[in-house]
């Protein structure tokens, strides 16, 4: 297990004086949980243990997170945030149409796969796991209709531009798309540079096939 001072590139404890001694822990609490999960698997993931890591009893982590749900909870929270925070150095200077937000988007998240992979491979067990955990698959059921919304608002003015096919519907286009990203940490035998291929493919499809039905 890694030294909570001492986390990987991207999830590191935020140390900046603005966070409270009770902030800090909680976040300390967060990042110990991830990187269990992370070696461990969702099933793996005990509360004692991370208490133990953290440095802390168990009787103080109850009072953070009083059940492993909320605990959960606010590891989804930090993986969406990282998901939207962090940024793929320029692919352009200006994001002006729907195909450029989308564009941005998915260089993005083949950034984030490519520099922590960790972020996905953890959003996938929880994501198996909500399939049979109820307390689990509400806090999952909610990040996918946010980030579903999000890819719909794009595709639906991309659509009225003319940048996408007439015919494209944004809700099963936004699903496939997700589809696509969530399947990627699973993907076995890739090579280098076959991500960005896949990618480059997947806009292929999104940009250029312009005709109707």
């Amino acid at each position: 297990m890694k030294d909570p001072e001492a986390l990987e590139k991207g999830t590191e404890v935020n140390s900046s004086p603005s966070l409270t001694a009770h902030e800090t822990r909680r976040q300390t609490l967060v990042l110990v949980a991830f990187h269990l999960m992370a070696e461990k698997g969702v099933e793996g993931l005990r509360i004692r243990d991370v208490a133990a890591n953290a440095g802390m009893n168990i009787g103080t982590l109850y009072y953070y997170f009083p059940t492993k749900e909320e605990l959960i909870q606010s590891v989804v929270d930090y993986l969406v945030q990282h998901i939207v925070t962090i940024q793929a150095p320029v692919v352009q200077m200006f994001v002006k149409t729907p195909a450029d937000a989308l564009h941005q988007h998915f260089a993005n998240l083949v950034y984030e796969l490519s520099e922590t992979p960790d972020v996905f491979r953890v959003m996938d067990e929880l994501l198996l796991r909500s399939q049979r955990d109820a307390a689990i698959y509400p806090i999952l059921k909610q990040t996918d209709e946010n980030w579903q919304s999000y890819l719909m608002t794009i595709l639906e003015a991309g659509r009225t531009q003319g940048l996408f096919p007439a015919n494209l519907d944004p809700s099963l286009t936004a699903l496939t798309i997700m589809s696509f990203f969530k399947g990627m940490p699973v993907q076995l035998g890739m090579f280098p540079g076959e991500l960005e291929k896949m990618v480059d493919q997947l806009e292929r499809w999104l940009f250029r096939e312009t005709s109707t039905d």
